[in-house]
């Protein structure tokens, strides 16, 4: 909030007054009108004109922007009087030549109309219209012109003199909910049925009713929204977002997945380069740092919490848990092992969870011994002790090949357990190791990822059957995730599986050929094939020409993707709907918060 109101105070104290709008900074001239009266009738796409207008302006900026604040309204005995009066003169004058006044049955109908609504079930709205351009001139002509419009249309307006700085503010993000200028200007009171009208969709798009913000068209200015959140939604919802280092790619995840959370969902994210730290601290998120340095890791030996109820789903979930920790605990032996591992091998690591077990009092056959304080002893550490005490050949083999990780040069791996309660949290990042040129940081980073992919994937599971919410899984940077095989194998599993589970994926690149058959990768592939959202920004020329070469995609469209370098700009395809071109339109606050480290932006 104090970041808020100072910049809020920096922007008044750049406002530079003049007669008929202000200045801010040097270069920018703006003026603010506000629309005092509405047609009867508002469809979506109603104020679609401007567009036409903003092209017989190219220098001018024009934005639409509307306020809300909740109004009290109640049907008292002065507003069932005034109805009756209203009610009564439009019949009177039906027989006269002049007919009913216009303005007499507008408020008739709009008290009808109110006169149904719950009480509260109605607010107060306004409609700025800000028009900026680098010279006076060109603000005064299209202001004239807009002006000209509206009211061909039934929209008055008002141009605000002497009052352009109140109106500058009451239009910005820092717009005060109570002041003497609102108090001149009085909203207007509608019900949220009719105030829904008033956002600025256009007709037929690729944008769905409701849903996430995903940007806004760069041809009219209209809103894109993605609808993530039905239930009765088919096919898969995955994206896969592609571009240039720089060009914005990262931001536009970022932005996705603030939306994701705002809809309530879960989110997970796999960050390769621990760029997602402060937007995980910012939303109150759960940090978990899996590097090599840190020497934190999840244990595959705990055992999932009892999820309580009665449900078949949640009783089938709960007898599975033992199971989940066998899989998770074989498959990371299998990763520290290496190539050459042995079914003697594996028997060993097999006699050596069991003896834990036996140890912790776990009965592989009796739920109720799963949960005690006893059973919380179970680790990988006790684990490797009774791999060594066991003579077989087998045994001996496989704790020579991961002796390293417990007792030599890479025993850090295993440092400090974390002692997670990642169930409590809604926004979820695993900062797994970078795959750099060091063999041994490779094989880190694959055992530790796999270790933070059996957690999210239970945690995946574990919300379907609650049912009470979707999840997201996050990739970011997923040329070099991809460059894992494990990793590689999940997110094709994820990308084929996960909207049975109430979930999507989705994952970012600036290398286009992971994501094909031929030379890419299983998991690049999988989801390239099973992605109903596809978000290109700029690309060099070796990615677009993958790109046109196996995607399918238009040369026309890959044409445009040429002329959009620095634009910030991205082309979407979204699920059969066809191709659009896009920008985000972000608070600064925001975007500060989503970009990466070292760069001037996402």
């Amino acid at each position: 909030m104090t970041l808020l109101l100072s910049t809020a105070r920096e922007k008044v104290k750049a406002i530079r007054k003049r007669k008929t709008h202000v200045q801010v900074e040097e270069h920018t001239f703006t003026k603010t009108i506000l629309v005092t009266q509405f047609p009867n009738q508002v469809e979506p796409g109603f104020l679609s004109f401007l567009t036409k207008l903003r092209q017989l302006h190219p220098d001018a900026y024009i934005r639409r922007v509307y306020t809300y604040q909740p109004a009290t309204f109640k049907w008292n005995t002065w507003k069932r009087w005034k109805l009756n009066r209203l009610h009564n003169n439009i019949e009177q004058a039906k027989g006269t030549p002049e007919g009913p006044r216009e303005s007499e049955v507008r408020a008739y109908r709009a008290l009808k109309s109110l006169q149904s609504q719950e009480e509260n079930n109605v607010i107060d709205l306004w409609l700025y219209i800000t028009v900026s351009a680098p010279a006076e001139e060109i603000v005064i002509n299209t202001v004239k012109d807009i002006r000209k419009a509206l009211k061909n249309r039934g929209l008055k307006t008002d141009d605000l003199k002497a009052e352009q700085t109140p109106a500058f503010l009451h239009s910005s993000l820092f717009a005060p909910t109570r002041s003497e200028f609102l108090k001149r200007h009085p909203g207007r009171l509608v019900d949220m049925e009719s105030a829904a009208s008033t956002m600025p969709f256009t007709h037929s798009s690729i944008s769905d009713e409701t849903g996430v913000y995903g940007g806004h068209r760069v041809s009219d200015e209209s809103i894109v929204y993605f609808d993530l959140n039905s239930p009765h939604e088919e096919g898969d919802l995955n994206m896969i977002v592609l571009g240039k280092t720089g060009e914005g790619k990262s931001t536009w995840m970022k932005a996705m997945t603030m939306g994701l959370l705002l809809e309530g969902y879960r989110v997970f994210v796999f960050d390769v380069d621990g760029e997602w730290e402060p937007m995980c601290h910012y939303v109150g998120g759960l940090w978990i740092d899996q590097t090599m340095s840190s020497g934190r890791y999840n244990d595959p030996f705990r055992i999932a919490k009892k999820l309580e109820g009665n449900d078949p789903e949640i009783r089938k979930a709960n007898a599975n848990r033992l199971s989940d920790v066998m899989t998770a605990v074989l498959g990371s032996v299998t990763l520290l092992a290496g190539d050459g591992v042995t079914s003697e091998m594996m028997n060993a690591a097999d006699r050596a969870m069991t003896t834990v077990w036996k140890e912790c009092g776990i009965d592989p056959d009796d739920e109720n011994t799963w949960d005690t304080e006893k059973a919380r002893h179970a680790s990988i550490h006790l684990w490797y002790q009774f791999l060594k005490k066991d003579t077989s050949r087998g045994a001996q083999e496989l704790s020579e090949k991961i002796w390293r990780f417990f007792e030599g040069s890479m025993k850090k791996m295993f440092a400090v357990e974390e002692d997670l309660n990642v169930e409590a949290y809604n926004f979820v990042v695993f900062h797994v190791a970078s795959q750099v040129n060091n063999l041994d940081d490779q094989h880190v980073g694959a055992v530790k990822m796999s270790m933070a992919m059996n957690t999210v994937w239970g945690q995946v599971r574990l919300e379907k059957t609650i049912g009470e919410r979707f999840t997201a899984v996050v990739v970011d940077e997923g040329q070099r995730a991809l460059e894992n095989p494990s990793m590689s194998t999940f997110v094709n599993m994820i990308a084929t599986t996960i909207r049975k589970w109430n979930g999507l994926i989705m994952l970012g690149t600036n290398k286009p050929s992971v994501l094909w058959a031929t030379g890419g990768t299983s998991g690049g592939n999988g989801l390239w094939e099973n992605s109903s959202i596809k978000i290109m920004f700029y690309m060099e020329e070796s990615g677009l020409l993958s790109v046109a070469e196996n995607a399918n995609v238009p040369e026309n469209i890959i044409n445009e993707l040429r002329t959009m370098q620095k634009t910030k700009q991205f082309i979407i395809r979204y699920k059969d709907k066809g191709y659009d071109r896009l920008t985000l339109r972000l608070p600064e606050n925001e975007r500060k918060l989503y970009r990466t480290r070292g760069r001037r932006a996402g």
